[in-house]
């Protein structure tokens, strides 16, 4: 059976200087990191070429310094709340940069 999602977890867990690069592969249920627990540290990926680069479902997760490019979305956090991030680079990203109500830490995230 073929994945869908490249790194896919549950609760307090950790993602941390992985580079996740897909080709040909944009439909999408395509999905580079996603987070289906809560209590995930998401920091210092690369992720390329994905629908969403980084999704989190249930919320309260921790999304740090991670560069996501070459996606349809970049960063969608969690319809429930209690996503944070900060000093995420996004580029070349073709539809929305950020989705959902996630609270960005400092001001280096250009506003959002």
């Amino acid at each position: 059976m073929l994945s869908t999602t490249a790194l896919d977890w549950g609760d307090d867990s950790e993602a941390v200087e992985c580079t996740v690069i897909v080709s040909g592969r944009t439909g999408a249920g395509y999905v580079g990191i996603q987070t289906l627990g809560t209590g995930c540290i998401v920091r210092a990926n690369r992720v390329h070429k994905f629908f969403y680069g980084i999704r989190s479902v249930n919320g309260h997760c921790e999304f740090v310094q991670n560069g996501v490019a070459d996606c349809d979305y970049g960063l969608f956090t969690a319809a429930a709340g209690g996503d944070y991030y900060q000093g995420n680079v996004l580029t070349n990203i073709k539809k929305e940069p950020f989705i959902g109500p996630g609270i960005a830490i400092g001001t280096e995230n250009g506003g959002h």
